[in-house]
């Protein structure tokens, strides 16, 4: 990124002349356009990204993406789900901009370039190679942005399919909060409880969840950065049963919408989708 009277901002010609200057023949360097700050990120992006780095990608030994951090492990944690794992696809970035004196984007590039030895995906960054599907970022300050909670046992087989569409909510429990009603044609519901994944019953989040159509998926989620959902756990929780939730087990959020779309893109039946994802979370500790 450059300063710019705006703030700061992605620049293509900087990153050319950098890259150039840095990098040897044996890499090839492919933009994904048009170059954007990583917070605006949305659905079609992630499917020309996916779409791009599917195209000859067996032609390279390994693949480095340089990414922004708002989104990294949002994107991270899609790749693992929708690339193929026999190739090292490896996202890395900086949290002080390249053009700034003592960035730590020449560190971290060198990092990625390291790991490409390792087939899956991976993120490089703050010294520590973490695996790609149960990361987050931490920190906005420091250079070891992004923590990583273990890699799960089993994880579904890549969907080699186009990424679609999901209309979901992510909802955060917060005391005395005012739920409202579901957005029209809602298909999916994330609620990130409390510890263990424990609601907060109020008359407000009764109508909010009875007013969920038939067949959205409801998943349930921690506020927790470790440790496990378990929704039977406590007696406040019994009656979140009535509603078929999916406890999302030792997943982050990150992951979760990955496994979300993942889902959607492998079915289009509710009950397929559903089945899906109990089977995704299921080795998630």
């Amino acid at each position: 990124m450059v300063k710019t009277p705006d703030g700061w901002a992605p620049s293509e010609d900087y990153i050319s002349g950098k890259l150039a200057a840095w990098l040897s023949d044996q890499y090839q360097l492919i933009y994904h356009l048009p170059l954007m700050d990583s917070s605006q990120l949305q659905l079609e992006h992630w499917q020309s990204l996916l779409r791009m780095l599917r195209t000859d990608y067996q032609q390279y030994r390994a693949t480095i993406l340089l990414f922004g951090t708002d989104t990294l492990a949002y994107s991270a944690a899609l790749m693992r789900l929708f690339l193929p794992r026999d190739h090292s696809w490896v996202l890395t970035g900086s949290q002080q901009p390249w053009s700034e004196q003592g960035s730590d984007a020449d560190d971290n590039i060198e990092l990625a370039i390291n790991a490409c030895r390792y087939p899956g995906t991976w993120i490089a960054f703050g010294g520590k190679i973490l695996n790609g599907i149960n990361c987050f970022k931490s920190d906005c300050n420091s250079p070891a942005a992004f923590q990583s909670r273990r890699e799960p046992a089993q994880i579904p087989f890549a969907i080699h399919k186009d990424l679609n569409e999901v209309r979901y909510q992510v909802l955060v429990c917060t005391p005395g909060q005012e739920y409202g009603l579901p957005a029209q044609g809602i298909e999916a519901v994330i609620i990130e409880g409390y510890g263990m994944g424990n609601l907060p019953f109020s008359p407000s989040l009764r109508t909010y969840l009875e007013a969920l159509p038939a067949n959205c998926l409801l998943l349930i989620s921690s506020q927790c950065a470790f440790g496990m959902v378990d929704l039977e756990h406590y007696a406040s929780n019994h009656e979140l049963a009535n509603y078929r939730p999916i406890s999302t087990k030792g997943a982050r959020l990150e992951a979760v919408i990955a496994g979300l779309y993942a889902a959607f893109s492998h079915s289009s039946d509710p009950s397929e989708r559903h089945h899906w994802l109990s089977n995704y979370f299921a080795g998630w500790h």
